[in-house]
């Protein structure tokens, strides 16, 4: 009798031992969601639908990877990669050779998109689609132009010869890629804007009561639909999903090209084949290109990503999986994702440029 007594408390013993055993050691046990592997991404609002779209359909191959990914503007997002407080980043304006060099470890250009700037507005009982020049475009958003029939504007669009009212101007308020690749595109083609405001993700506006700021994307095209006689610039899906009219823009080559899947995709056909993949920095050869019949202001948008990284704090063996998991995110994107592109108003890159991206993802490591 004593010895049955005796084994089953040596057996209860085991089993509290077991059980503790187990919550201290495995809580993932107990915990099956403890398995995911998080990757944190921040940036840019230009491709934002798109990588939304990317994430959820991942999450449904891989469901081991948990990925996020915060609008919150081009500048913002490269900000939080420099200062590692994410994964990656998204980013329609590349990092500047002062930025790349003020860091410990080498940061990639992944271009994975191609998508357009547009220039849109809000004209009651407009009866053609706006024509616009880039030296027009310039004056207007440099303050110069200041109503709808002045007759630069009226050269090519008659029909707004007595519409006397006021342009408001909606403009990004907040540090933006999209701020950039339009200020670029301005700066390549007009004299006007280069010597007075330059290529950036912010510039100092002109201080006039009829310029109205909007953050992102969004903020933008909200400001613009309830805003008669009011032009700005936004992303081309944005414009689309809110049925936002686009104007056609003046390209190279002298021709009025409104932005379309076929006009943005026509603007890489550029030569790529030199690229170094270790910096695929690819905006000024896409924007404002030479291609007769591209729409001129599509540009590329990129994933920035350490190449190295042993610059986080931590754990190595969780980096080294959260690297992995990125890196077969990317590759990912490139092979398979590009089927969901065009729904929602973006293109492809090149297969040329594909094979570059590809080996830029290569080259992603913890200290080689």
């Amino acid at each position: 009798m004593r010895r049955r007594k005796g084994l089953s408390k040596l057996l209860m013993l085991m089993a509290v031992l077991i059980i503790v055993v187990l919550i201290s050691i495995s809580p993932s046990l107990l915990h099956s969601n403890d398995h995911k592997i998080y990757l944190k991404g921040s940036g840019a609002s230009f491709p934002y639908p798109l990588l939304q779209e990317l994430i959820e359909r991942y999450e449904v191959i891989n469901p081991s990877v948990e990925i996020d990914y915060a609008s919150v503007g081009s500048g913002a997002g490269q900000a939080d990669l420099l200062n590692r407080l994410v994964d990656y980043a998204g980013s329609d304006a590349p990092l500047t050779n002062e930025q790349l060099e003020s860091v410990d470890s080498w940061i990639l250009h992944l271009p994975y998109a191609l998508g357009a700037v547009v220039i849109t507005y809000n004209l009651p009982s407009a009866r053609d689609t706006l024509r616009l020049t880039p030296e027009i475009i310039s004056l207007i958003f440099g303050g110069v132009i200041e109503k709808w029939n002045d007759p630069r504007i009226v050269r090519y669009n008659p029909w707004l010869a007595h519409v006397e009212e006021y342009i408001t101007v909606v403009h990004r308020s907040d540090s933006s890629g999209t701020t950039y690749i339009f200020t670029l595109f301005l700066s390549k083609e007009s004299d006007f804007w280069r010597e007075h405001y330059g290529t950036g993700k912010m510039i100092s506006w002109p201080n006039i009561g009829r310029f109205v700021g909007g953050k992102g994307n969004e903020g933008v095209a909200g400001l613009l639909k309830q805003t008669p006689y009011s032009i700005g610039y936004i992303e081309f899906t944005y414009a689309y999903k809110e049925s936002l009219p686009m104007a056609e823009v003046m390209n190279k080559a002298g021709a009025f090209v409104a932005p379309s899947i076929l006009s943005i995709e026509a603007a890489s056909n550029v030569d790529l084949s030199k690229l170094d993949p270790r910096d695929l920095r690819i905006s000024d050869l896409i924007i404002d290109s030479n291609v007769s019949n591209a729409y001129p202001i599509s540009a590329p948008t990129y994933i920035l990503v350490y190449e190295d990284w042993s610059i986080y704090n931590g754990d190595k063996n969780v980096i080294v999986t959260k690297m992995e998991a990125f890196k077969e995110w990317m590759m990912w994107i490139i092979l398979d994702g590009s089927q969901y592109y065009y729904d929602l108003g973006y293109v492809p890159i090149s297969s040329t440029l594909a094979n570059k991206v590809l080996e830029a993802i290569e080259l992603i490591s913890y200290r080689g």
